[in-house]
């Protein structure tokens, strides 16, 4: 089975389990604009760092597919789905050593940030 076939039945695997979100009363869809550079970093190797903050944090979060696509995009309960971007933030600090934050636009879109 090549690389490609695997991670897309993955995918799918992972949005039969959590599809349901969005049916949950209180669910929110939230994106999450990211610089390029640290989308790799976000999802780590494997997909493993972001598949642990889906479950610690009980949301289904998509990843970028494309080169010029930066948004991440995370289905849950506002709380889990709030916990899931400050656990992005940290985990983004820790591995860059520069403090990484969430920014809300005006135009209701988050931006993870980081002070210069």
């Amino acid at each position: 089975q090549s690389a490609s076939l695997h991670f897309t039945a993955v995918d799918e695997e992972r949005k039969q389990k959590f599809k349901h979100n969005s049916d949950i009363p209180g669910s929110i869809c939230v994106n999450l604009r990211t610089p390029n550079d640290l989308i790799g970093l976000i999802v780590g190797r494997n997909g493993a760092t972001i598949r642990n903050i889906q479950k610690v944090s009980e949301t289904y979060i998509e990843t970028p597919k494309e080169s010029h696509n930066q948004w991440f995009t995370m289905t849950g309960l506002m709380a889990n789905v709030e916990n899931a971007k400050h656990m992005i933030a940290e985990h983004v600090s820790l591995k860059t050593n520069r403090h990484f934050y969430i920014d809300l636009m005006p135009n209701g879109d988050n931006v993870l940030t980081s002070y210069q």
